[in-house]
């Protein structure tokens, strides 16, 4: 046990033991909106410690009683992190047991006799990592659960195995507490793929109970056994890789080279599938059973969670171009805590020539073409923006000045080298970028903003297509209504 959690045994037993006079007077982290009324302060307090052991953004607890608390890093974090959170412990409680996201931001919960936990991470963990905090997160949880026992508080019935169905707050919630209840149902590996409305896919968007999780994320092809089966809305058997999915894949493993496809079916709509792997003719009558009624009664929250998904994700994108826009790259860079980073601001150099000479269609060609290179330029983890006209914005998390300036140089290098293509001509375009780094250029990320543009402006005036950087302490010299 760490240090650190044996202080917070100890806080523990002093609150709930001698009373909780000891820690009157302690201000916990401000709370996050939504958590509702708040449990008494010594056990937020416990949470914050908890929370800062583990370096987490955000730490949660929940209870089968309804009550909740919070604790959130200083610098905040945004409501959908919180709901994050949220959706995982209660997805704990209803399975009683350990969950796990692993896509950032992570989250680890775990439950103990009706009262879960959930830890927030900005990034991923460690196989090792995970189990710490989930041991950490259980003892917790478990102390809490005992100090109600031991002050009287009635029993918390436990929710019943299929009580999920009205807890997940989010679609990766939901998928992940759809999976697992699948997986434990067959006995066998499965992946959960959903249609994918906003890009036109059909997309793998959970694995559990050991299927191979290289698939996620991945996209099932027309004409694979996937497709067909929400195509038709009926169960497809397949013999190999390329049939479910559309593809070969690498894996080894012969339980994963056939599967049963069954559809998940809101009314008469299919809005994704599962796929249990294994030889299809094993499967007994009664388990598939089983199957199709846990996906009948899934269908229409899962349905509901997907359709705020696609709402929220066009809140956040940019049409033309499918990028995040102003809002998603805010999310992003008020969701990070690290160290270093570098916000670049992209313009189009002439592009009002452009579209005088070529018309708008044209322009927005030149747009999207953009948006191209810069997904090929950078990492998954930074974030190209589109913030308005030709005006694009690149979020470097955990990058310092020296490679936030390669990737800049890179970038302009890449738009002036591959022109876009209309009509058979070839339209060469150049792009002018400013850059601010932090806490190189300004100690403050909120100035990211402001001294990354006033470095855009200065390259644009010497000359275009062409890289400045904002020295250190620049926003001192940042002057409001600075324009282009």
């Amino acid at each position: 046990m760490s240090p650190l959690i044996i202080v917070v045994v100890a806080i523990f037993a002093a609150a709930f033991g001698a009373g909780a006079g000891y820690l009157i007077g302690h201000r916990a982290t401000a709370r996050p909106a939504g958590l509702g009324a708040p449990l008494p302060t010594d056990i937020e307090h416990l949470l914050d410690l908890l929370r800062r052991s583990h370096r987490a953004i955000a730490a949660v607890l929940c209870g089968t009683d309804g009550k909740l608390a919070g604790s959130t890093h200083p610098r905040g974090v945004t409501r959908a992190v919180v709901e994050r959170a949220m959706a995982t412990a209660r997805l704990a409680l209803a399975n009683d047991g350990p969950e796990l996201l692993p896509d950032p931001p992570a989250v680890v919960a775990a439950a103990y006799d009706g009262v879960a936990i959930g830890l927030v991470f900005d990034g991923a963990l460690s196989s090792e990592q995970v189990e710490r905090v989930r041991a950490d997160v259980w003892r917790l949880a478990a102390g809490v659960a005992a100090s109600r026992r031991t002050s009287g508080e009635p029993a918390r019935s436990r929710w019943s195995a299929e009580s999920w169905l009205e807890i997940p707050e989010t679609i990766e919630a939901a998928s992940a507490a759809l999976a697992t209840t699948v997986g434990k149902a067959v006995g066998r590996p499965v992946a959960l793929v959903l249609r994918d409305e906003f890009r036109g896919l059909l997309r793998v968007a959970r694995t559990a109970h050991g299927a191979d999780q290289r698939l996620e994320g991945t996209s099932a092809l027309p004409g694979s056994a996937v497709a067909r089966t929400i195509g038709l809305g009926a169960a497809v058997a397949a013999m190999s890789p390329e049939e479910l999915f559309g593809h070969p894949r690498a894996d080894r493993r012969r339980a994963e080279r056939q599967g049963l496809v069954f559809p998940i079916l809101d009314g008469r709509i299919a809005i994704g599938a599962v796929v249990v792997f294994g030889p299809p003719a094993s499967l007994p009558p009664e388990v598939r059973g089983d199957v199709e009624r846990i996906l009948g009664l899934a269908a229409p929250r899962l349905s509901h969670l997907q359709a705020l998904h696609v709402q929220e994700t066009r809140a956040r994108t940019d049409e033309l171009t499918g990028l995040p826009n102003r809002r998603g790259l805010q999310e992003a860079m008020t969701l990070w805590t690290g160290q270093h980073a570098a916000l670049l601001m992209l313009d189009l150099d002439h592009f009002k020539h452009l579209n005088d000479t070529f018309g708008h269609v044209a322009g927005d060609a030149a747009l999207r073409h953009l948006a191209v290179i810069l997904h090929r330029a950078l990492r998954d983890t930074d974030v190209p923006a589109r913030i308005g006209g030709e005006e694009f914005a690149l979020w470097l998390p955990d990058t310092p000045t020296e490679a936030s300036l390669e990737v800049a140089d890179r970038v302009r290098a890449a738009v002036e080298q591959t022109p876009v293509a209309w009509h058979g001509r070839s339209i060469p375009f150049t792009c002018s970028i400013g850059v601010a780094t932090y806490p190189g250029s300004t100690p403050e990320k909120q100035n990211l903003y402001a001294t990354a543009d006033a470095a855009l402006y200065r390259a644009k005036q010497a000359g275009r297509n062409r890289v400045e950087v904002a020295p250190p302490d620049a926003e001192r010299a940042v002057v409001g209504g600075l324009g282009r």
